[in-house]
């Protein structure tokens, strides 16, 4: 359970059944184990770049008095944001397997980043992607939202590549960070022409400012590509050949 010292909630809500008010361990979580539903993440963190104090905590409803079970989860010591969140995932996801409570994972990876402050969700949906296309996790029925910029100006001879500047899994999430780079890019951005022959155009998942008469030889937009996610099978690796 989680200790008092650290945990923001009232004890009044605690759960009322005789194994918990008993203080023993062995008691405390068989109760869990057949009693805990309805169970939802709580993560308390400074910043990605200060991990100092933080504190997870896995609680629910116990199904036989309606009270709180809260379960202390205290990640390992991590160096980097990558270990902290990959930490943090593998207490997570263990702690659904030993209730036999495993989430899908759609839901999981989305209850997941949703833990984290709001400045932090691109850098976790990064993560979650790069963990995925490791650990060969199932995509099946998943998509993505890339968010791609593209730009031209051909009277000086500048074509970049297109740039996939980040990926999600909330589609919500991509147009916000849609959203932050358009106004940020029109901030910076310096029209070469007149401004009447200035144009844009926008939607939910795009943006795009052009000159009029000439939008092959100068624009600049954002759009976001949404794409399904699928794990590829498996080949066997073909036998090597004996050297003779």
């Amino acid at each position: 359970m989680c200790e008092k010292h650290y945990c923001t909630h009232s004890p009044e809500t605690l759960c009322s059944c005789a194994p918990v008010q008993s203080g023993d361990v062995a008691q405390i979580v068989f109760h869990m184990a057949e009693n805990m539903e309805d169970i939802r993440w709580e993560l308390d963190y400074k910043s990605l770049a200060d991990l100092s104090g933080h504190r997870l905590c896995a609680m629910g409803k116990c199904r036989q008095c309606g009270g709180r079970l809260c379960a202390g989860q205290y990640p390992v010591d991590a160096q980097t944001p990558e270990d902290f969140l990959a930490a943090v995932y593998r207490q997570l996801n263990q702690f659904h397997r030993r209730l036999d409570a495993a989430l899908s994972h759609p839901a999981f990876r989305e209850r997941f980043a949703a833990m984290f402050h709001e400045e932090d969700r691109p850098f976790v949906e990064d993560w979650l992607v790069q963990r995925e296309a490791k650990t060969g996790d199932k995509t099946e029925g998943q998509k993505a939202y890339t968010i791609v910029h593209t730009a031209a100006y051909a009277d000086r001879g500048v074509f970049p590549a297109p740039d996939a500047i980040a990926t999600f899994f909330d589609k919500a999430l991509a147009e916000k960070r849609l959203r932050e780079l358009v106004e940020k890019g029109k901030d910076e951005m310096s029209f070469p022409y007149d401004e009447a022959l200035y144009c844009e155009e926008y939607g939910c998942q795009f943006w795009e400012a052009y000159c009029k008469d000439y939008a092959a030889g100068w624009f600049i937009r954002y759009e976001i590509l949404e794409s399904p996610l699928h794990e590829d099978a498996k080949e066997p690796c073909a036998p090597r050949e004996k050297e003779v």
